[in-house]
């Protein structure tokens, strides 16, 4: 749905922005789509979280979240992402930790 991880909004100014999408999710509970992007770099990098759909002429469309349910929706994903981070850094480090132990001293 989203190509290679990024899509174009026109942004106020009627300027292409480009967005890169941090992860995307379908909640089964109300049956609707979210993603959650970033556009700029650096100091002017913002994030943003939308309900997307697919019209009819097949182009997608982001639509504003309604309700604190949906905010809490993506609120509990991003938090079970930076779990699910955190727990794959630690994994990483214990490898290099360990791997560093059997190696002999020079």
């Amino acid at each position: 749905m989203f190509e290679n991880g990024t899509f174009a909004v026109l942004g106020p100014d009627g300027k292409q922005v480009q967005c890169d999408v941090l992860f995307t999710y379908d909640c089964e509970d109300n049956g609707r789509s979210y993603v959650v992007f970033t556009t700029g770099e650096g100091a002017q990098q913002r994030l943003f979280a939308n309900r997307y759909d697919t019209r009819e002429d097949g182009q997608l469309a982001l639509l504003a979240l309604e309700n604190e349910q949906e905010y809490a929706i993506i609120k509990h994903c991003f938090e079970e992402l930076k779990a699910k981070l955190a727990e794959q850094t630690a994994a990483e480090q214990a490898a290099q930790a360990a791997a560093q132990e059997g190696e002999p001293e020079a």
